[in-house]
């Protein structure tokens, strides 16, 4: 995910939570956690002590430093349920990259579901005037994601009309850079975990949409 329109959606995702929590008549709490990416600047300082150190300092100043990925971007909770969500996003209208979902959300999101804790990634299709918000659990992404790499469909990304198929709901901006994220504190997505697969119009994607020339050499940019 692109760095500056990544900020730029996690901040309208927490904006809108902080709408939902101030319009809810029950008690909502989220927190964003930081990203270990956050703590890069501290690696120049690990790796390469200063030069006026003295051998034995210089021996001595190298720390052994562990920095564990975190388990998705926000965590919310309410009436006693919480739900972890990863925030993705992408320029490209062909479909999300593949290579934005990490291996340690992945199985973060495995772990948390056998936990019966629901674990949602939220991708945005970031289009001019036209930004939307697709929910998907983590169940799914790692069906869909399966299903692509194991193909005869593009292996680098999922096309944006089959993750809109297996969204549990496709939310539009709104007014003020917001969206509608009152599903969240709806009985039915706050306490259910389904470990259900992807929906069958994607299993049939394989033999029903029309297959292009085979791809050689490196994945063109942006995909």
């Amino acid at each position: 995910m692109g760095r500056k329109h990544g900020y730029e959606f996690e901040s309208e995702v927490l904006k809108s939570m902080e709408q939902l929590r101030t319009t809810s008549k029950n008690p909502i709490i989220y927190h964003k956690l930081v990203d270990t990416y956050a703590y890069d600047w501290v690696a120049k300082y690990i790796d390469e002590p200063p030069k006026n150190l003295t051998v034995k300092q210089t021996a001595q100043f190298k720390y052994n430093m562990i920095l564990p990925k975190v388990p998705c971007d926000i965590i919310f909770a309410y009436k006693g349920s919480m739900i972890l969500i990863e925030c993705k996003s992408s320029k490209n209208l062909k479909g999300f990259p593949i290579a934005n979902i990490k291996q340690h959300q992945l199985e973060a999101s495995e772990e948390w579901e056998a936990c019966e804790i629901p674990y949602y990634f939220f991708l945005c299709r970031r289009e001019a005037r036209h930004n939307q918000l697709f929910v998907v659990r983590g169940s799914v992404m790692r069906d869909m994601i399966h299903l692509m790499q194991n193909g005869k469909l593009v292996k680098t990304r999922i096309p944006w009309d089959l993750i809109e198929t297996n969204s549990e709901i496709v939310l539009p901006k709104g007014k003020g850079c917001v969206f509608d994220l009152s599903f969240l504190i709806e009985d039915k997505s706050i306490k259910e975990v389904k470990q259900h697969g992807i929906k069958k119009e994607i299993g049939q994607a394989e033999t029903e949409r029309p297959i292009g020339k085979k791809q050689t050499g490196k994945a063109r940019a942006g995909s």
